[in-house]
């Protein structure tokens, strides 16, 4: 992924030359996972951005012992991007769907491009700032999804004697 066509279909560099794509690049590291492979765990204090170079990666949450998976991404996608801002810890767990090379971007590279060159900083946290608004609607499409279905639950007669009996 690192040739410039590459680089073209990562949507966090859509505002970025090819040759800016590629000196964002200059200082990641290639990380390799196999089928099954976790690459962090939610919980986790993280500090990279992570690009697909190729396969593909699920993220994914465990609640009460059942898995509950939140976003599928492949070739070209980025993910991990709230570590590249803050020092919170990981909100989902991450794992390999197949064999998988990754890109991986840290805070301190990521910093100091800020730093070195600024028009090109601005540019990469445009696109990163897109990326969190289209998976922050999604977000909060599924949060109404949820209310609406706990809305039906709560005022469902039948399900309150249900859950009242199994919780007594």
């Amino acid at each position: 992924m690192t040739s410039n066509r590459d680089l073209k279909n990562v949507e966090i560099f859509k505002y970025l030359a090819p040759e800016e794509a590629a000196a964002v690049l200059a200082d990641a590291r290639e990380v390799t996972l196999g089928q099954g492979e976790i690459l962090f765990e939610a919980g986790s204090v993280g500090n990279e951005l992570f690009i697909i170079k190729s396969g593909r990666i699920k993220v994914f949450r465990v609640f009460d012992g059942n898995e509950i998976s939140f976003a599928e991404f492949g070739t070209g996608d980025a993910f991990g991007e709230m570590s590249l801002i803050d020092e919170y810890p990981r909100s989902a767990s991450v794992a390999a769907l197949e064999d998988c090379v990754l890109l991986s971007l840290d805070r301190p590279s990521f910093k100091n491009l800020l730093g070195k060159n600024p028009d090109v900083g601005v540019k990469l946290l445009l696109g990163l700032a897109e990326v969190f608004s289209k998976r922050m609607r999604k977000t909060d499409k599924l949060l109404e999804t949820y209310h609406l279905v706990n809305k039906a639950l709560i005022t469902n007669e039948e399900f309150r004697q249900l859950y009242t009996a199994i919780h007594a």
